[in-house]
């Protein structure tokens, strides 16, 4: 049964300048959040708990990933950075001067970073140390996205687009399925994935482009959404949408299916007190890093909630 309805959501802590970039561990189950302008960054349990808010030594962070418990990396603008030690103030290093976009993985260990020139690299750690491999992809990529099922989903540049499913950490391996995008797809350059279910958008668009999976076989869905997105999430085979007047969106998978001339109902939504920038799924909790700096948490329910 997908997920109907989400709880009120509740504050986990305020950091300084508004909340761009967040990651997840799975084991031993870590958040993290980076704020911009001032710098700092939030670690914690999923449930809250063992919180850290630490100096950053960036300020305009707009990726982040966690390689272990010990140890993250960041993107701002075209530099990935190491932080090493992120339970007190991080020691940075520099790792790689050409980076457009840094895709984390929920099981951590490694990383990917696409660059500018037809050009990526799959970070791994070894030790307390970040390693960087470089390879060519195959086609010019316009996002990534890694999953914890062991598959790496992006977006290609061929024609008007192209969804593409790779196993494997990297998209090095040949595709197992793909599915082609038309006009509507051309200028999304994000990308939430999921094993059954993944999303396109790009920041303060209207369109959304779902993919659902059976097998290797993949639906395609145009939708428009009333207000522009600030930030997607997929959660299990249902979408979650930020928008800027400060909602989170829900819509379940028969939402999606019965969605026609680009129009498409929320099946729930729920006020987070500022502009969604970020949202992240973890099982059935959100998180949710605000324009406003607020980290807040919400749970997703099958049925009723207490809202």
């Amino acid at each position: 049964m997908p997920f109907k309805n989400i709880s009120n959501p509740k504050k986990l802590v305020t950091l300084e300048g508004p909340v761009k970039a967040a990651a997840y561990l799975k084991t031993p189950g870590l958040i993290a959040f980076a704020s911009s302008d001032v710098g700092q960054l939030f670690v914690a349990s999923p449930s809250g708990t063992s919180p850290r808010v630490s100096k950053l030594g960036l300020t305009e962070v707009e990726d982040l990933a966690l390689l272990s418990r010990d140890v993250a990396v960041a993107r701002q603008g075209m530099e990935t950075w190491a932080l090493l030690g992120i339970g007190h103030t991080a020691k940075m290093d520099r790792i790689v001067d050409d980076a457009r976009q840094l895709a984390w993985r929920g099981a951590g260990q490694t990383a990917l970073v696409l660059g500018w020139a037809g050009n990526a690299s799959e970070l791994s750690l070894k030790g307390n140390e970040v390693i960087v491999r470089a390879f060519s992809l195959r086609s010019d990529l316009r996002t990534a996205w890694i999953g914890s099922e062991g598959e790496t989903y992006v977006l290609s540049d061929g024609g008007q687009g192209e969804f593409r499913i790779h196993p494997g950490a990297t998209p090095e391996p040949g595709a197992i399925t793909k599915a082609s995008l038309d006009g509507a797809g051309v200028n999304l350059d994000r990308l939430s994935g999921g094993k059954f279910f993944s999303a396109a958008w790009r920041p303060n668009a209207h369109d959304v482009i779902t993919f659902s999976r059976a097998g290797n076989r993949v639906e395609v869905k145009n939708l428009r959404m009333d207000q522009p997105a600030t930030a997607v999430a997929v959660a299990e085979t249902c979408l979650l949408v930020g928008t800027a007047d400060g909602r989170v969106l829900l819509f379940d998978d028969t939402a999606i299916a019965e969605a026609s001339n680009h129009s498409i109902e929320a099946k729930h939504s729920v006020d987070v007190g500022g502009q969604p920038n970020v949202i992240l799924v973890v099982n059935n909790q959100i998180f949710i890093g605000t324009a406003t700096g607020d980290i807040k948490t919400s749970t997703l329910a099958r049925g009723d909630v207490a809202v």
